[in-house]
C-alpha cells in the first residue's frame, strides 16, 4: 500500500492494510511519500499513523525518512507484521 502525505488519507494506514489482508498474509509494506521538511516528519508520522500498535523504529535506510516495523495479531492470533517506510520526494519546480 502507498500512501501520498499531503492527501490526508495515511492516518489510519495501519487499520486499512490490517482490513486488505488476506488469512495467511503474514507481512505487509506500506510506502508513504511526501515532499515536506523532514526535521519531525518520522515523529509525526509514528505519532499520528502509529499510535496504540506495537512499534519499533528500524534503522532508517539515509534514503528514507524513517522506518518501522508494526506488530499485530491476526483474528486467529497469528502474528502479523507490516513494514512503513516513509520517503521524501522532491518537489517539483
Amino acid at each position: 500500500m502507498s500512501k501520498i502525505w499531503p492527501r490526508n488519507d495515511y492516518k489510519d494506514i495501519q487499520s486499512q492494510l490490517d482490513a486488505y489482508r488476506v488469512s495467511d498474509t503474514v507481512h505487509a509494506v506500506a510506502v508513504t511519500l511526501g515532499a515536506r521538511d523532514t526535521a519531525a516528519w518520522a515523529d509525526d508520522y509514528e505519532r499520528m499513523c502509529l499510535a496504540g500498535c506495537t512499534v519499533s523504529r528500524r534503522p532508517t535506510p539515509a534514503d528514507l525518512v524513517g522506518c518501522w516495523r508494526v506488530e499485530t495479531l491476526h483474528p486467529g492470533n497469528m502474528p502479523q507484521q507490516t513494514t512503513h517506510f516513509v520517503v521524501q520526494i522532491p518537489k517539483r519546480t
